[in-house]
């Protein structure tokens, strides 16, 4: 997650980047840090690419508590790495 200035002031950026292709398949952008904002990004990445059901997500274990992001792996079907 980033802190970048836009057009409507300063945003926070979530993203999501497949490692094989080093694309990015997810983002999700909103004025207030929350839980929300990486699953967003998540639930984006999940409806572009339909992914196979063995896919594991390596979180960056960044500043958004583990129990957030946990419900938002188990809502999605990710296994976290």
């Amino acid at each position: 997650m980033t802190y970048i200035w836009t057009q409507e002031g300063w945003l926070y950026l979530a993203v999501v980047i497949d490692l094989c292709s080093r694309q990015v398949v997810g983002w999700s952008m909103s004025s207030r840090m929350k839980a929300q904002l990486v699953c967003d990004a998540l639930k984006m990445a999940i409806w572009r690419r339909r992914p196979t059901a063995d896919l594991i997500h390596h979180p960056d274990r960044g500043s958004l508590p583990a129990k957030h992001f946990g419900d938002c792996s188990r809502l999605t079907g990710l296994k976290a790495a």
